[in-house]
């Protein structure tokens, strides 16, 4: 069984003209593993793409600060986080993958607001569905269903359009506003105004809707 909580954290991507994206977030991976147990995949489409980071709470936010200083660097453009949650029931990527899927370019999904959470489920989902899969390959197996993810996952990769959609979507929150609100300090002053200082959020992260990341309700 498992013996930590696993964080899993979904985050759509426009890319930049800027090359070195693969290899920048490869990096903020393999240096974040010494904060703890991390896999996940990093799936690129023609000019967009889905992150996802898996582990130890430490290593997951540690590389998520990471990607937003390639976000910083300009290599991705757009960073918005799709879903997250503190304490997933298994794991689904015991491993570090990236594919560069070759797909028709296509616009992005403009999703309605009441259609956007089960979009969000459902490419999740489905995400999870690929990780488990591979995880439960050889690594030589792993590695050849990989090279083949297009054709071995046909109906669970995401639409190029969705990702897109999901990457402009101004519902939900960037990268920068999610490590903020949930993983960066803020100024905290008492009622007697007699302290002030810096307070790290951290805690129980109760987000499992994305609507829920707007709110500091945690705080409270």
């Amino acid at each position: 069984g498992k013996t930590f909580q696993i964080h899993r954290l979904l985050v759509a991507i426009k890319q930049g003209s800027k090359p070195g994206l693969e290899n920048e977030v490869s990096s903020a991976v393999s240096e974040s593993i010494t904060y703890g147990s991390l896999g996940g995949m990093l799936l690129l489409l023609p000019g967009c793409g889905l992150l996802c980071l898996e582990g130890e709470g430490k290593a997951v936010v540690n590389a998520a600060f990471k990607v937003q200083e390639v976000v910083k660097s300009g290599i991705v453009t757009a960073a918005n986080v799709v879903s997250t949650i503190q304490d997933a029931p298994r794991p689904a990527f015991t491993f570090w993958a990236v594919r560069n899927l070759s797909v028709n370019k296509g616009d992005g999904t403009m999703f309605e607001e009441e259609s956007l959470p089960a979009a969000i489920a459902e490419i999740s989902l489905n995400l999870q569905n690929i990780g488990k899969a591979l995880a439960a390959l050889p690594d030589s197996e792993r590695q050849k269903k990989l090279d083949q993810l297009k054709t071995s996952f046909h109906n669970e990769i995401p639409r190029i359009e969705d990702v897109m959609g999901l990457a402009s979507n101004e519902d939900l929150p960037s990268l920068e506003e999610y490590l903020d609100i949930y993983h960066g300090p803020f100024d905290l002053t008492l009622d007697s105004g007699e302290y002030r200082g810096a307070v790290h959020a951290i805690g129980n992260d109760p987000i499992t809707h994305y609507l829920e990341l707007r709110t500091r309700s945690c705080f409270v």
